[in-house]
């Protein structure tokens, strides 16, 4: 393992923390932008030094995922109303509401 790239693992294991992993992931860092462009170009050696931080940003958005709470709201709709809209569905529609997913 070159010096350069040993240096650079062991300050980012001494910097980072698990839980700052989400921080990390959703801050324009130089190291975030580093790890981005190891991803695009399927740098192994360097994914592999980085590791450690993939699995903590991987573990923060399961722990997320399990966190959260699906809520749905029901949008009433005659059936006339979506009829017209499938009808219309390779066309720009315009609503005056909000259609929720």
């Amino acid at each position: 393992m070159a010096l350069s790239t040993r240096l650079i693992q062991e300050t980012i294991e001494k910097a980072l923390k698990p839980q700052q992993a989400i921080f990390w992931l959703t801050n324009d860092t130089a190291l975030i932008r580093f790890v981005n462009k190891a991803l695009r170009e399927q740098d192994i050696y360097i994914l592999f030094v980085l590791r450690f931080l993939l699995v903590d940003i991987h573990n923060k958005l399961i722990q997320y995922q399990a966190d959260s709470l699906n809520i749905f709201n029901i949008q009433p709709m005659m059936k006339s109303q979506m009829e017209n809209i499938l009808a219309y569905s390779s066309q720009l529609l315009v609503f005056s509401g909000f259609l929720f997913a």
